[in-house]
């Protein structure tokens, strides 16, 4: 697959699939992060802004760690669109956009107001398209195998869903032990 789109790279289409894997950089959504979290943090909304934190910079932590791990080289070609030095499994890109545009959606799903239904379904149309977008452009850029986006989508899900659910059961049990006083 990756020798098969590598050979019909279109340079319009790498321009833009540059772009859309900009929009999935780990780099890239941690300085947003980084800005949603102070923008709770004034709005005194910390749990919020420990979500955030917990499941965006804990997941790229977790997939940095998971690189080294593996140590996983990148696809080699003759002639490469672009070449990276650092280890490609699993992708940080599909891993970065999932937990970042995965939690937006939770999020806009929990906020979606009186068209709930409507709002939520929009939310994770539009999450489930950029996450494609964002695994898509890495393979088609030639900086990672199928397998890499895969796993980094797996690992997105996987670390969101975990760190979610240890959040929702912590501040369940705050919630019981202040109940209990």
């Amino acid at each position: 697959m990756e020798a098969w789109l590598h050979a019909r790279a279109i340079p319009t289409l790498t321009e833009g699939m540059i772009a859309v894997s900009f929009a999935g950089a780990p780099s890239t959504l941690t300085l947003v992060t980084l800005v949603i979290i102070f923008v709770l943090v004034l709005r005194h909304r910390y749990a919020d802004a420990v979500a955030w934190a917990t499941v965006v910079l804990g997941g790229n932590l977790l997939n940095i760690c998971l690189k080294h791990l593996v140590q996983r080289g990148r696809p080699v070609f003759e002639d490469p669109t672009l070449s990276l030095p650092t280890y490609s499994f699993p992708s940080g890109h599909a891993m970065a956009a999932t937990v970042f545009y995965g939690l937006l959606a939770v999020y806009a799903t929990n906020h979606a107001g009186e068209q709930s239904s409507r709002r939520a379904a929009i939310a994770i149309v539009f999450a489930a398209v950029v996450i494609t977008l964002v695994c898509f452009s890495r393979v088609y850029l030639g900086l990672h195998f199928v397998s890499d986006v895969v796993a980094g989508v797996a690992e997105g899900i996987a670390w969101s869903a975990g760190s979610l659910a240890l959040l929702q059961h912590v501040r369940t049990r705050r919630k019981l032990s202040r109940d209990r006083v």
